[in-house]
């Protein structure tokens, strides 16, 4: 016990090495590829122009950390709520959201950790890659699951993403449930 106890005090130690480690990296990465490029390039180069790939601000740190709906599920890819809160088609949407993250997360994997290898990796975002290493690392815990799109069109919800079979069932009951009322609007 005292054993699993020192364990668990040494993994928790290492977690704001881990995030103090890679957030200087991302900071040092940034400065020389952009130094790096001036240098050969000259500042007003086009290459250096489409160099955009900025350190990770500490404020985007803190809110992996944020209790708050909008930065929780960032994981997930695109999980914001298209409707209106307190509609029923609100509550429907979330329910799938819900059900999404829960397929995606692992029971022994807190939720900060997958929006911070999100940051890390991906920058928070369905496209970037900023870790190769990370983002496998990432795509391996979810299982893959990724939201890419949420619209209303056509009168049909449409929600776009990589899902297993099982969410696919769960988004054709969403469909079902939604696509009537949105045909009325």
């Amino acid at each position: 016990m005292y054993i699993l106890i020192i364990l668990f005090i040494v993994v928790i130690g290492y977690i704001p090495a881990i995030i103090l480690y890679y957030y200087i990296k991302s900071y040092v990465s940034y400065k020389i590829g952009y130094y790096t490029l001036v240098k050969k390039f000259g500042p007003m180069s086009a290459k250096v122009a489409k160099y955009k790939f900025p350190p990770v601000a500490f404020k985007d740190i803190l809110l992996c950390f944020s209790n708050h709906r909008e930065d929780r599920y960032n994981y997930l890819g695109i999980s914001w709520n298209i409707f209106r809160e307190g509609t029923d088609l609100h509550e429907y949407l979330e329910e799938f959201i819900m059900f999404v993250a829960k397929k995606a997360k692992p029971w022994w994997c807190p939720t900060f950790v997958l929006n911070l290898l999100n940051l890390f990796a991906n920058d928070n975002s369905i496209v970037r890659c900023r870790n190769q290493h990370l983002a496998s690392a990432f795509r391996h815990i979810t299982g893959g699951l990724l939201i890419t799109d949420i619209k209303e069109k056509y009168g049909t919800i449409r929600v776009y993403g990589y899902f297993t079979k099982e969410v696919d069932e769960e988004l054709k009951k969403l469909e079902k449930l939604v696509n009537p009322h949105l045909e009325a609007y």
